[in-house]
């Protein structure tokens, strides 16, 4: 730091120096170090680099049996649900690993997967949806 402290860019002086943590601030590596919740068989993947829904069953089996991955809309996250409990607890340990030049998100999936096929129409009572 000392060495480019007073490196000059485009004419502008450059000065760097440390910066102290900010009070409260959890080390990087134990802001996800929760413990899983009881029954959670999901974890979210998130930040996904471009890959394909085999390089991801391929990533992740290494932790366990795979039941499912389920795509986000835009393609940079997905949930895995597997088949076994403790499966997630290994892949949970791939949060802030870099794949594909893209530092991945990982935690447990709290809420489990949700299914829509049950009807609604007595939780949205009173509401319209017709314009």
């Amino acid at each position: 730091v000392r060495q480019l402290s007073s490196v000059s860019l485009h004419g502008t002086r450059i000065r760097l120096d440390f910066a102290s943590d900010r009070p409260g601030d959890v080390p990087r590596s134990r802001r996800n170090a929760r413990r899983r919740p009881p029954g959670c068989r999901t974890v979210f993947v998130g930040r996904l680099p471009e890959v394909d829904k085999q390089m991801v069953v391929e990533k992740f089996a290494e932790f366990g049996r795979i039941q499912e991955v389920r795509w986000g809309h835009d393609g940079r996250f997905c949930h895995i649900d597997y088949v076994d409990e403790t499966s997630v607890d290994g892949a949970v340990a791939l949060n802030n690993v870099v794949w594909e030049k893209s530092v991945l998100r990982v935690d447990f999936a709290v809420g489990g997967h949700v299914s829509f096929s049950r009807d609604l129409t007595s939780t949205f009572r009173g509401w319209s949806f017709d314009d």
